[in-house]
């Protein structure tokens, strides 16, 4: 259950896409990640619940066929790093470098002129249950 962002759910999150190597603070986002990650349809993923700026949203590790999601929802994909000890986080609609996975949601996010939302650890409120995104759909947007 994820119930805090921290640098060990940082690890966990990330890991399983870059392989074992500990990672440092940089600066920089994590460009020597994989992104070769499982693409799935929207409706077989598996998703937690969070919160982004408030908003109900879900977010999964796997990257989801754009097709495949539903008309109700908004999708973005995650990616991040660490610079001067702080957590960071990057939403876009399509994380070139650094992809730790997607979200959905029911409102659409205000990105930049370039497409994108930084986000700090603040801004996230992981709860971590793992939700259906028809159960999302029904009970959390």
């Amino acid at each position: 259950m994820i119930v805090a962002l921290d640098r060990d759910l940082m690890e966990r999150i990330l890991c399983p896409y870059g392989g074992e190597e500990e990672l440092q603070d940089t600066g920089r986002s994590f460009a020597n990640l994989s992104n070769t990650v499982e693409t799935r349809d929207a409706l077989s993923a598996e998703y937690c619940s969070l919160e982004i700026l408030g908003s109900p949203a879900v977010y999964t590790r796997s990257r989801i066929m754009e097709d495949t999601v539903p008309k109700a929802f908004h999708q973005y994909e995650l990616s991040g790093g660490f610079d001067s000890g702080e957590i960071y986080f990057e939403l876009s609609a399509n994380a070139e470098i650094g992809f730790m996975g997607t979200i959905l949601c029911g409102e659409p996010l205000s990105l930049n002129e370039e497409g994108k939302l930084f986000l700090t650890d603040a801004d996230l409120d992981w709860d971590g249950r793992s939700i259906t995104l028809t159960e999302f759909f029904r009970y959390g947007m």
